[in-house]
């Protein structure tokens, strides 16, 4: 099974690791990717590889604007249909996602926070609230959550008495001691935890039910704790955690009025949850964790998804310092630009191989300095926060 992703630079993954050789099969498609024809054209190309993998079944990658196009092609067709599987690229629905998260919260008082916190500068602010700005996206969302955490966590405990605060102290502390054990699994099912868990999320219910404000911002952890198990998934390779997260997503969609995600997530879900009974073979591949890529095997929960792979890559790869702008005039030049693009990308890693740039290390979220830093920034989101009015606070009046 081989996953193919076209966007402008059509390339074809493995489904463990990069094949160099299916880049001289499949080049570069001289051609605007969401047409019809081109569409057609890959999808024939993706049979062709089929053919040369010997294997029936092939694993088509795109992002949702190829995605949306190229099924109405396939479900017109036999042979596509009982050939060749849709997906949507992991990172282009994240994208997708924190965009909807940026939309929602952005003008709510979301932009305002992270811009008084000092965390994210008032020119890249939309190119975080819109998921442009991928990475620097992840992290401000995961530091904001982090802190509104904490200040909700905070509003809960001032709603308890000394004693209750006591014996939740001591089921954190059990917690903390089973973590440095390595018996955390033991303990969550532990009924102090389950417990405390229940209490925490009546306290949510009860202030969400009489405060908007509350319950806003509550929904604003909600959309953020969803999209933290679907990076898992796909860092995991874990198949079923996947199709869980993007099931709950699917609401959020169409909440924020994103029509196109609103249409085919939709249909995505439903094809990749019935493979199990009309593609066994490629069901069985994809719980495997063969739906993403390891790019190295010295570190673990650090696959990626094959569109982002391919924008780490070859799409990086192929470019030139200004991509085609200032280039040249010359149509004749742009047209071997793009038919070579798969030739350079392939000569670029060779040279970047030769020269040790390969030698990963582990992640920068586990660096010593970067949890600092972290845990710096999640302070000023929480200072900045109840300098302002903190939305957790309860509201004694409309409790009564």
């Amino acid at each position: 099974m081989v996953q193919v992703y076209p966007l402008g630079l059509v390339t074809i993954l493995g489904c463990v690791h990069m094949c160099q050789w299916f880049l001289k099969i499949l080049a570069s498609i001289n051609a605007i990717p969401t047409e019809y024809d081109t569409l057609h054209t890959v999808l024939q190309k993706s049979l062709k590889i089929a053919d040369k993998s010997s294997v029936n079944t092939v694993v088509v990658v795109m992002d949702e604007a190829t995605y949306a196009k190229a099924q109405q092609i396939r479900w017109t067709s036999e042979v596509f249909r009982n050939r060749i599987v849709m997906r949507l690229g992991e990172f282009h629905v994240s994208m997708a996602y924190l965009a909807c998260i940026g939309s929602r919260f952005g003008d709510a008082g979301l932009r305002d926070l992270l811009i008084e916190s000092n965390i994210v500068a008032q020119g890249s602010i939309n190119g975080v609230l819109n998921g442009h700005h991928y990475n620097r996206s992840v992290r401000t969302h995961k530091l904001a959550a982090d802190a509104l955490s904490r200040l909700r966590w905070l509003a809960f405990l001032d709603t308890l008495n000394d004693q209750q605060r006591e014996e939740i102290r001591m089921v954190l502390a059990d917690l903390h001691e089973s973590y440095l054990s390595n018996t955390i699994l033991d303990f969550v099912r532990m009924d102090e935890l389950k417990m405390l868990q229940q209490q925490c999320q009546q306290f949510i219910s009860r202030h969400s039910a009489v405060n908007p404000t509350f319950a806003l911002w509550s929904s604003y952890l909600e959309m953020v704790q969803l999209l933290l198990p679907f990076f898992r998934a796909t860092r995991e390779g874990n198949w079923e955690v996947h199709l869980s997260t993007v099931r709950s997503m699917l609401p959020w969609f169409f909440a924020c009025d994103r029509v196109h995600y609103s249409r085919y997530l939709p249909v995505y879900w439903l094809e990749m949850k019935n493979l199990l009974e009309s593609r066994p073979d490629v069901h069985e591949n994809l719980s495997a964790g063969e739906f993403v890529v390891q790019r190295q095997d010295q570190f673990g929960f650090s696959q990626i998804a094959c569109d982002q792979t391919i924008e780490q890559t070859c799409n990086r790869d192929t470019k030139t310092k200004g991509r085609l702008t200032g280039f040249t005039l010359n149509r004749g030049a742009v047209h071997r630009w793009i038919l070579s693009s798969h030739e350079r990308a392939a000569i670029t890693k060779e040279c970047q191989t030769m020269a040790g740039k390969f030698l990963h290390s582990r992640k920068k979220d586990l660096d010593k300095t970067r949890i600092c830093k972290d845990e710096e920034h999640t302070n000023l989101v929480m200072a900045t926060v109840e300098s302002m009015i903190n939305p957790f606070e309860p509201d004694q009046h409309q409790l009564g």
